[in-house]
């Protein structure tokens, strides 16, 4: 769903700089279909630290940065988000191979 966003923004010239954040190597397809079509914005891509999407880095060229690890992890959902009244679930879990938030 994000890539097909992405595309169509880009061709529907809704945006100058697109952040995208990502760590795998999906999006490469949309970036360089971007690309091919003469478009001219910039997409930059924000990688997990030690994010290993080689191809996705090679799409952005010289547009990319990795996020720091202290900031991705302050920026973590709890291990437990309460949603008690707002989709009809009690509470959502954090996936055990995500790790805890410390």
């Amino acid at each position: 769903m994000l890539i097909a966003e992405l595309m169509k923004d880009a061709f529907l010239n809704r945006f100058d700089v697109a952040y995208l954040v990502a760590g795998d190597n999906d999006y490469k397809v949309a970036i360089d279909a971007i690309r091919e079509c003469g478009l001219e914005q910039d997409i930059v891509i924000a990688l997990p630290p030690y994010s290993k999407a080689k191809a996705l880095v090679a799409s952005a060229k010289q547009h990319f940065f990795y996020i720091q690890e202290k900031n991705f992890k302050d920026s973590q959902l709890p291990d437990v988000l309460d949603l008690t009244g707002y989709v009809g679930l009690p509470h959502l879990d954090r996936p055990p191979k995500w790790g805890g938030k410390k």
